[in-house]
């Protein structure tokens, strides 16, 4: 083309008026003598350092289109965020549902609770004489292992059980029977009734008299030192933020003929506090992590410190101070 020339040089563009010409018009002699002092100009920018290229011939590097699409797309796309991985789904049992262990064949008789990990039945025993109901605690068999603590549960109930003073193991459901499916893990005890807060809250609907409170005190006091009379603190969670300390949402009162006794429930964080079958107890950890009820904590629980049997009666405390509130 005539009026145009293009440079290949970073894609860049010359114009034709921008290069030199003969002078036909007095217009033109003028831009010419117009360009001849810029071009003076330009010989003293250059003894002193700077480019002798007139501006107006000087090629301007941009980048082409697809080097911007390609640029505008790195600084567009983001990452994704990962999502979290939380409990698979699992299958209720509906009623009538059976589940088989070593010993027995235990009848569905309806859903008590749900968690995240697993559920909490009401069962019988199917095809026998004993109508007793029982209590089915299930847990997933694939998990975070730092979320599985049927197992611990499991571990205390048998050790209450083991117990030859019946007086030691008053304050603790009866352990039943365990077993183990493909999909799931249980533990069968004795079946409580409403917890104490549940009972101040629901049936109550107000405080508990100074009597009740005092006879809640004995029995939760004795259940936590029967507990540390094997080994056990019942302790704050650590780990996870669904607390189980000492606190009234662990306590409940039986059914029937021991509705005036109330048990401690969920041991899944109990921690053995001695060395094997010893009384020596173990030695703390340096730093431990706080997730728990900030109400019925201890004072070593806020501190991030190792907790011990003291700090399960400090939380004891605090709890009969809500009783009395």
């Amino acid at each position: 083309m005539a009026g145009e020339q293009k440079g290949y040089n970073c894609g860049t563009t010359w114009s034709g008026a921008n290069l030199p010409r003969k002078a036909n018009h007095p217009l033109e002699s003028n831009q010419q003598s117009g360009t001849l002092r810029q071009g003076a100009r330009g010989s003293r920018m250059h003894q002193s350092g700077l480019s002798t290229t007139p501006l107006s011939l000087q090629p301007t590097c941009q980048p082409s289109k697809a080097t911007l699409s390609h640029v505008r797309k790195k600084t567009v796309q983001k990452k994704k965020p990962v999502k979290k991985r939380g409990p698979e789904k699992r299958e209720v049992m509906a009623e009538g549902d059976t589940v088989q262990s070593e010993n027995h064949i235990w009848r569905v008789v309806k859903l008590l609770g749900s968690g995240g990990f697993g559920d909490v039945y009401k069962v019988v025993k199917h095809g026998e004489a004993d109508r007793t109901e029982s209590a089915m605690k299930t847990e997933m068999v694939v998990g975070d292992r730092r979320l599985l603590r049927l197992k611990i549960e499991v571990l205390v109930l048998m050790k209450c059980h083991e117990q030859p003073d019946t007086n030691s193991k008053q304050h603790f459901v009866a352990f039943v029977d365990r077993g183990k499916t493909e999909k799931f893990k249980f533990l069968v005890m004795g079946l409580v009734g409403k917890s104490l807060e549940d009972i101040r809250k629901d049936v109550l609907g107000h405080n508990y008299s100074r009597s009740t409170v005092i006879q809640c005190s004995i029995q939760t006091l004795v259940a936590v030192r029967d507990l540390h009379g094997i080994g056990y603190l019942h302790r704050e969670d650590f780990l996870f933020r669904a607390a189980k300390d000492i606190k009234p949402q662990n306590y409940a009162v039986g059914l029937g003929e021991q509705q005036n006794t109330i048990y401690m429930l969920d041991f899944g964080i109990a921690r053995k506090y001695t060395v094997g079958n010893t009384k020596e107890v173990k030695l703390p950890r340096a730093k431990v992590s706080f997730l728990g009820t900030v109400r019925f904590a201890s004072r070593a629980c806020h501190k991030c410190s190792e907790q011990g049997r003291k700090d399960d009666l400090e939380s004891w405390i605090f709890m009969v101070d809500w009783a009395f509130s």
